[in-house]
Order: C-alpha cells, then sequence, then structure tokens
C-alpha cells in the first residue's frame, strides 16, 4: 500500500510540473513589431538589415479603464525592449502586432523596480462587456 502512494505522489509531482512548464510556454510569446504614426494614418514593418521582420519576446495583456473600455497592451521587460534598439522614422513610434491585419495596441514596458509605462502610440478600444470594438476600430491594412 505504501508503495502504491510514493507512484501516485510521484504522479501528481510529474503532472503538476508539466502543467507548469507548458503554462510558462504559453504565457510567454514572440511578436512582431511596425513603425506606426501616432493618429493611425500610416505604418510598416519594421525590418532588419536582411529585410525579416523584427519580433520582440514578452506576454500579451489588458489595461482595462474605469469606463470599463480596454486596450491591449504587448508587455516586457525594460531591458529586453532596450536591447533591441528599435529605429522608426521621424514622427513614427514602436507598436506590436501578431499579424499585419491585426488591430492597434500598444507596448507596455516594465522598468527593473516593477512600474511601468507606455510606449503610447495609436490603439484600438475595446468594450468589456460584449468584447467589440469602441473606438479606433479598423484594421491596419
Amino acid at each position: 500500500m505504501r508503495h502504491l502512494f510514493n507512484i501516485m505522489n510521484i504522479k501528481a509531482i510529474i503532472t503538476l510540473g508539466i502543467l507548469v512548464l507548458t503554462s510558462t510556454t504559453y504565457a510567454n510569446t514572440s511578436t512582431y513589431v511596425y513603425c506606426g504614426l501616432p493618429d493611425g494614418s500610416d505604418w510598416d514593418w519594421l525590418l532588419d538589415e536582411h529585410d525579416n521582420y523584427k519580433t520582440i519576446d514578452g506576454q500579451w495583456a489588458r489595461v482595462t479603464e474605469e469606463n470599463g473600455q480596454y486596450y491591449n497592451v504587448f508587455r516586457l521587460d525594460e531591458v529586453t525592449f532596450e536591447s533591441k534598439a528599435f529605429s522608426c522614422p521621424a514622427g513614427y513610434i514602436t507598436q506590436p502586432a501578431e499579424s499585419g491585419t491585426s488591430r492597434w495596441e500598444i507596448f507596455e514596458i516594465i522598468r527593473p523596480d516593477g512600474s511601468s509605462y507606455f510606449i503610447d502610440g495609436y490603439k484600438t478600444y475595446y468594450s468589456s462587456i460584449n468584447h467589440q470594438t469602441t473606438r479606433n476600430d479598423y484594421f491596419r491594412l
């Protein structure tokens, strides 16, 4: 009986470990980066010297305002963001995107002390009730 109990404990520990590793894998992701005008009138992909799309690692999150509307942010630490040294043309702002037809989202940068700030570009707002767009609802095409 004691042997059976030990085997069950080992299986439970292994299962828990797999769940934790899987959750961490899905929580962190990589996303594309583009340069957009603050009014949303123009944007273009940020490319490296070999014309590959630039990407960065972090986590997608939601920021909800008091009025119940929310917008999406791509959250990452300041050291990672600054290490990429993204360079947009004058007047353009660095922004994250899942694809070429995703909506307008922004970066949230986490400082080493835990405080944060936004790279505040054009962004799409959504309703917390039905998750439909409420402002700046067109896609980047």
